[in-house]
């Protein structure tokens, strides 16, 4: 038989019991909770019309007075021709590397025709404006702007600087203002409506709170396959 001295014993009894404190600990601290940020940190590139980032420019950065001023990326209303509307508008801000609110961001700008109006350059009005056929049902609108909202909070982890080109979401400066049709103003509305009623929603698994990987398609009309997470389910 193997005796064992009382340091011995007392020191095993130790462990287990700081291991069970342990335990005990973890499994009462409670789940780390995520704060939806209200703003987004965006690197701003001149775009191929399939959003890649555009290898025209020796630097696809966009700027204000530079040659991506009017470039697709940086402008909508861009300088590339066959553009269906004519119109055409300068890079919005001042630098290539902005701040923007999620929900809404108008600002002032001084426009071609040299008036100035207040322009909806928010990043979920221009995101979906982007990614949805114009003219779809506002709850078509609601949920791309839950998807995309969610999408961008896990790419940002709420800080994080990404880009707007296809490899993260698309954003472009007045898509939300360039959006067509017989009744625009009436298409703006529908699409603002979608994004303030569902105000800082955003998709989760049952048991946290950080979003999830909100990958979506803007081209699959037909059907999904099931995804390598388990909240990636075809239908």
């Amino acid at each position: 038989m193997k005796y064992y001295s009382v340091i011995t014993l007392v020191s095993i009894f130790l462990v287990i019991m700081i291991f069970l404190l342990l335990q005990q600990t973890l499994m009462a601290a409670p789940l780390r909770q995520f704060s939806p940020p209200t703003k987004i940190k965006l690197e701003m590139l001149a775009l191929t019309p399939d959003g890649e980032k555009d290898s025209e420019f020796t630097d696809p950065h966009c700027s204000s007075t530079g040659a991506t001023r009017l470039a697709y990326g940086c402008t909508y209303f861009h300088d590339k021709p066959n553009q269906d509307n004519e119109r055409q508008e300068v890079y919005p801000f001042t630098s290539y590397k902005i701040e923007i609110g999620y929900e809404s961001e108008t600002k002032r700008v001084t426009l071609s025709n040299g008036s100035q109006d207040d322009i909806q350059l928010g990043y979920l009005h221009n995101v979906v404006a982007q990614e949805m056929g114009e003219g779809s049902p506002l709850s078509s609108y609601t949920a791309q702007a839950i998807a995309a909202r969610t999408y961008a909070y896990y790419q940002t982890n709420g800080t994080i600087r990404i880009n707007n080109s296809s490899s993260k979401q698309v954003y472009v400066p007045y898509r939300f203002e360039g959006m067509g049709g017989a009744t625009p103003a009436l298409r703006q509305l529908k699409l603002h409506n979608a994004i303030t009623s569902s105000h800082s929603l955003y998709m989760t698994l049952s048991d946290s709170t950080q979003p999830i990987v909100a990958y979506f398609g803007q081209d699959n009309d037909e059907y999904t396959t099931n995804g390598t997470l388990s909240h990636l389910i075809g239908i």
